[in-house]
C-alpha cells in the first residue's frame, strides 16, 4: 500500500519473489535507504542500476535516498515515475528525464534536498524544463522547483499561470 515502508532507519530493502503489486509511493518513506534487492524469482519487479522498477522498466518506483552517485538518467523505457520515487535524496544533484515519460507523480521529489536540477529531454511532449525547473508542455504551469537549487531569487522563464501545489517541496 501507500507508504508501506515508512521506516526511517531502514538501510536495505529486499522484495521477495511472491510480491506482485506495489502501491504508488509504497517505499518512499525511507531516508536512510542505501539499496534495494529483488528476489531472482520475482517476475514483476527488478532493480536496475540500483533503482527499483517494474520488470518491464516502464515504472520507476524508488531511487534509494542514499544511493551513491550525483547524476541519474531515467531509462528511455520509463513512462511513469511514482509518487515519492526520489524522496529524501542525500547524494543526487541532477536527474535527466527522457521523452518517454508521460506521468510525473505528485511529490515525486518531496524533500529531495540535494537535488539542484531536473532536465527534461526536449523531445518530451508532456513536460519541459528550463534552468533545471520543470514545467508542463504548455509552459504555463510550474511543476517542480528542485529543493537543492541555490538560486536566491527565481523568475520563471515562461508566462506561468499556475504553480503546482507540490512545486516547492
Amino acid at each position: 500500500g501507500t507508504a508501506a515502508f515508512a521506516a526511517y532507519d531502514l538501510t536495505h530493502m529486499h522484495i521477495p519473489a511472491n510480491v506482485t503489486e506495489m502501491g504508488r509511493g509504497g517505499v518512499g518513506e525511507c531516508p536512510a535507504l542505501e539499496s534495494i534487492t529483488v528476489a531472482d524469482g520475482n517476475t514483476h519487479f527488478g532493480v536496475f542500476d540500483g533503482v527499483l522498477m517494474d520488470k518491464a522498466q516502464t515504472r520507476l518506483i524508488c531511487y534509494p535516498a542514499k544511493l551513491a552517485g550525483k547524476t541519474y538518467t531515467v531509462p528511455a523505457t520509463v513512462t511513469t515515475i511514482d509518487k515519492r520515487a526520489f524522496r529524501y535524496l542525500a547524494n543526487l544533484t541532477s536527474v535527466t528525464i527522457p521523452a518517454s515519460v508521460t506521468e510525473l507523480a505528485y511529490s515525486m521529489f518531496y524533500q529531495a534536498l540535494s537535488l539542484a536540477e531536473i532536465n527534461i529531454d526536449p523531445a518530451n511532449t508532456a513536460y519541459c524544463s528550463a534552468d533545471g525547473v520543470v514545467y508542463n508542455a504548455d509552459k504555463d504551469n510550474l511543476l517542480i522547483y528542485p529543493a537543492g537549487k541555490t538560486t536566491k531569487f527565481y523568475t520563471p522563464d515562461f508566462p506561468v499561470k499556475t504553480i503546482d501545489i507540490s512545486a516547492y517541496l
